[in-house]
């Protein structure tokens, strides 16, 4: 299967796992700008004491080639888990995709990640990014905010998908928000 790029670069995912401590980010982008590779993207987030930066790195072929034979020795001198995949540009098969924001508040509850997740799985909208950041109120209470982006089709109704979901979030008891995704 030929490998798609862009230009004649070629693009390879790599997922970082290493305990968090200042300057990781910093000490993984030169270990891989060392290697002449262009970060397209690039994502750090902090879970529990570790950190996770997963970078999109584009290259020619024999770069990326002479990277992943590096990646053992990478991983092995500086404690690091790695994991890498070399993939394609993000092709969507429908253009019409409308880019929105969500965004919902609610006290901490067993499964609302599953069933705000299972509404937009039903419907067959595209969850392109998420994230949850559970916290204690200044009264004690522990809540949970969650920021999803996510692609609906402009074939859909979007006043249906809306009002859908505000009147799950109305059952569940949580305050949200569902707006066009603004530059």
């Amino acid at each position: 299967m030929k490998q798609e790029t862009i230009g004649t670069k070629q693009l390879m995912l790599i997922s970082v796992l290493t305990e968090d401590k200042p300057g990781i980010l910093h000490k993984i982008i030169d270990l891989v700008t060392q290697f002449q590779c262009s970060i397209e993207k690039c994502r750090l987030v902090t879970l529990g004491s570790e950190a996770n930066i997963s970078l999109l790195l584009s290259a020619s072929w024999s770069v990326l080639a002479k990277l992943e034979t590096q990646l053992p020795s990478i991983e092995n001198q500086n404690g690091f888990t790695i994991i890498k995949k070399r993939t394609e540009p993000r092709h969507y098969p429908e253009s019409n995709l409308l880019p929105y924001s969500v965004e919902l508040i609610s006290i901490e509850r067993e499964n609302l990640i599953k069933d705000i997740s299972e509404f937009f799985s039903d419907q067959n909208i595209h969850i392109y990014e998420f994230s949850n950041n559970p916290y204690q109120s200044h009264t004690g209470a522990k809540m949970i905010s969650l920021r999803m982006r996510v692609y609906i089709p402009a074939a859909y109704q979007i006043s249906d998908i809306r009002e859908n979901f505000l009147l799950l979030c109305e059952e569940l008891n949580i305050d949200a928000i569902i707006e066009p995704e603004r530059l």
